[in-house]
């Protein structure tokens, strides 16, 4: 169904990854302006939305409550693309509400259980690592050295090094929200 009297496109969702926030969807919103009703929520702990309260749990349902007024109502269905931990999460609203959801495009998801029931046990294990390792890291008050081996490893050697200080200021300060992603993930 389409709104009566109201805007016909069809509506996008985008949703990031890990320590990043909406702004990096900021170019593909202006290229689907024209086609597209685009939006791309900050999630929980990104960009301007609030941190997670320490002692509360946190699991997906919490993230998807967070971006429920920015999902329709009424039977209309929404294109949903998710990066990387917004690719779980995404995956996750497809799920649990089928009917909302017309179409799914999915960036390099961080669902790493799907190694494991596949059988890639050796991948799996990888990625277990490198989360092992940045928690270890947080956890021994070093957050510049996990925040560091945890970027490099996704964008590359030395782009953690060649950021703006800026930006890793902003990751550093999301380093405990990571952990909380890769719980959920």
């Amino acid at each position: 169904p389409r709104p009566v009297g109201g805007d016909i496109r069809e509506r996008v969702r985008l949703l990031h990854g890990s320590a990043g926030s909406a702004e990096m969807w900021t170019h593909t919103c202006d290229e689907f302006g024209s086609r597209y009703r685009c939006s791309a929520p900050d999630l929980i702990g990104y960009g301007t939305s609030m941190p997670w309260p320490p002692d509360k749990p946190f699991n997906l349902d919490s993230e998807l409550h967070a971006i429920k007024p920015l999902l329709p109502c009424c039977g209309e269905k929404i294109h949903v693309v998710g990066y990387s931990y917004g690719g779980v999460l995404g995956l996750f609203l497809a799920l649990s509400n089928p009917a909302l959801v017309q179409t799914l495009t999915l960036i390099e998801p961080v669902f790493f259980a799907a190694l494991r029931y596949k059988g890639n046990r050796r991948a799996y294990d990888q990625f277990r690592d490198i989360r092992d390792t940045f928690m270890s890291r947080l956890s021994g008050g070093d957050t510049e050295a996990a925040m560091s081996g945890f970027i490099d490893f996704w964008t590359g050697e030395g782009t953690w090094a060649s950021s703006p200080p800026a930006i890793r200021e902003y990751m550093q300060e999301r380093a405990n929200k990571i952990i909380l992603d890769w719980q959920a993930s």
